[in-house]
Parts: C-alpha cells; sequence; structure tokens
C-alpha cells in the first residue's frame, strides 16, 4: 500500500514537471515566432519587402473577401496586402462645354476657334483627362474645361484637313479627341500617325467599325460595330478607348447599346442632346456635345454656354 501510494506520489511529480516542461516550451516558440513575425517578409501587391508586422498592420488590411455566395469550393487563406487609398468619384458632375467637329470645320476656323479658346482662358481636355484627371480623383472638372471631339478620320483613308484641323491645335498645345471609323482595311502610316498625336495629349475614341446608325442594327451588329472598334484601337495603339462616340448621336437611350458599351469597357457615351449631367456609379456616362458656328467662333462660344447652362 506505502509503495502505490508512493508511486502515485512520483506520477504526480511527473505531471507537475511536464506541464512546467510544456509551459516553457510554448513560451520559447511563442517568443522565436514573436521575433521571426517581425522581420519577416511580406508580399505587397506581388512585391516582397521586409517590414516590421506591427508597422504594417497599421497600414495594412486584410485583403477583401468575396460574398459568401460567390466563394469557390476552397477559400484561399486571407493574407495581408498593401490597400492603397481608394478615392471615391463624385456623386454628380456637370458635363464640361463640349463642342463635336467635322472636316468641314477646316483649319482656318479651328484657327479661329483656338483664338477664342484662349481669350477666354480656356482649358482644352480629352475625355480621358475628364477620367484620369478629374473623376478617378474624386473630383468635376473645372468651369474653365472645355471638350473638343473631331468625328470621322479613318485609318483606310486620313483626309489632309483632319492633319491640318488637328495640327492647329499642336501649334496651340491644345488638345482633343479623335473619333476614330476603324472600317478595314487599315493603313500602317495613319496608325503611326494616331499612336503620334496620342503621345502629344490627343485621345482616341472609337466611332464604331462603318459609322452605321446603331438603332437600324440588331443586337449581334451591335456588338460587332462596338466591339470590333474597340479592339481595332487597342490593337493599334499604347491604350484602349475609354469612350464610344455614337455616329448620328442615336443609342444614347437604347437598352442593348448602353448594355454592350458596358460590357465591352467603355465608361462614356458621347451622345448629341443628352447628358448634361454624369453620375459618379452610372456607367456608362452620357456626355452630350454642342455644334459649332460656322460663321463666328465667338458665337460658338455663346452657343455652347446657352447648350450647357448647368455651368
Amino acid at each position: 500500500m506505502r509503495s502505490r501510494g508512493k508511486f502515485k506520489i512520483i506520477n504526480k511529480d511527473r505531471q507537475l514537471v511536464i506541464l512546467v516542461l510544456l509551459s516553457l516550451t510554448v513560451l520559447a516558440i511563442f517568443s522565436s515566432a514573436c521575433s521571426l513575425s517581425s522581420s519577416r517578409e511580406i508580399n505587397i501587391n506581388g512585391e516582397t519587402k521586409s517590414a516590421d508586422l506591427s508597422e504594417s498592420l497599421s497600414t495594412m488590411t486584410p485583403t477583401t473577401q468575396p460574398a459568401v455566395a460567390d466563394l469557390p469550393t476552397e477559400t484561399p487563406i486571407a493574407t495581408l496586402t498593401s490597400t492603397p487609398t481608394k478615392i471615391p468619384p463624385p456623386k454628380r458632375c456637370n458635363t464640361p462645354m463640349s463642342l463635336m467637329l467635322h472636316s468641314d470645320f477646316g483649319a482656318e476656323r479651328m484657327e479661329a476657334l483656338a483664338g477664342v479658346i484662349e481669350e477666354n482662358n480656356l482649358i482644352t481636355i480629352t475625355y480621358r483627362d475628364l477620367y484620369g484627371e478629374y473623376f478617378f480623383q474624386g473630383e468635376c472638372p473645372p468651369k474653365e474645361a472645355l471638350l473638343v471631339s473631331l468625328d470621322d478620320p479613318k485609318p483606310n483613308d486620313l483626309l489632309p484637313v483632319f492633319r491640318d484641323m488637328i495640327q492647329v491645335f499642336i501649334e496651340h498645345d491644345m488638345v482633343l479627341t479623335v473619333g476614330v471609323i476603324t472600317r478595314e482595311p487599315h493603313d500602317p502610316e495613319v496608325w503611326e500617325y494616331l499612336n503620334a498625336i496620342q503621345e502629344q495629349g490627343f485621345d482616341l475614341a472609337s466611332h464604331t467599325v462603318n459609322h452605321a446608325d446603331l438603332l437600324t442594327l440588331d443586337e449581334d451588329e451591335i456588338q460587332f460595330e462596338l466591339e470590333e472598334s474597340y479592339t481595332h484601337i487597342c490593337d493599334h495603339t499604347e491604350e484602349c478607348p475609354l469612350i464610344l462616340i455614337l455616329p448620328m448621336g442615336n443609342g444614347s437611350e437604347d437598352d442593348d447599346v448602353l448594355r454592350i458599351a458596358k460590357e465591352v469597357g467603355y465608361l462614356g457615351i458621347v451622345s448629341v442632346s443628352k447628358g448634361e449631367i454624369y453620375f459618379g456609379d452610372s456607367i456608362p456616362h452620357i456626355f452630350k456635345r454642342g455644334f459649332p458656328d460656322m460663321e463666328s467662333q465667338d458665337e460658338t462660344l455663346v452657343n455652347l454656354r446657352l447648350v450647357f447652362q448647368n455651368w
């Protein structure tokens, strides 16, 4: 009996010793892990960096997880990633004064227009500027902003008058958006020219493949006109188009046109009579445009200010 009691005491002592050893081991492992974690490498947007975890936590947030209904069968373990500050787009902006030009406007009127723009301290911007410099920065464009678009240049037949008109703006350090009709065949030299002006701050927008009235087309034909022209510009220049300029200004209220334009990747649609205001969450945005006065560019500006009365 005495020996059994002694055996029990020995077992209890052993249990106590084991518990102490386990506790010390756990503390040692935890201490080691903490020292390692403070200098471990963290993957930030694909770039491996050594960082203090305590400091990283103050500037990093876990990767956003998808909704429960969208989770894959095997959900990956969340990792810490750098999350840049996201600037919310403005909830509502007035469309800047926007002017639609064609080849019949000519270089001489273009020169007169540039003079009026300078005299009135206006700032020419492209639709890409509208997004990159303002909308995605959480701002609306200033009242002095002026969007000028030149419609109908074609990669298979770029009329000299288009080059002359564009050259006027280049010489005045101004920019505009070129609405390209991408009908094939294409002349590589024309694409080289379009790339060159794009590098100077001009923007290229899609004016569809064939300049067909989209309201006369079926869904498949609309898909072709919008997607093929988008692809042509993507394939031949450094930047895919953000803007679709509607032929004849038709289609801004057509559900198929709006849906397909959004699916293809356009952020905005340029109409004629609709689009005085655009909203942050209503992609694609719709922008209206005004017409030039063929006699006086002072009158062109007067008319624009009447058309865009929200300013």
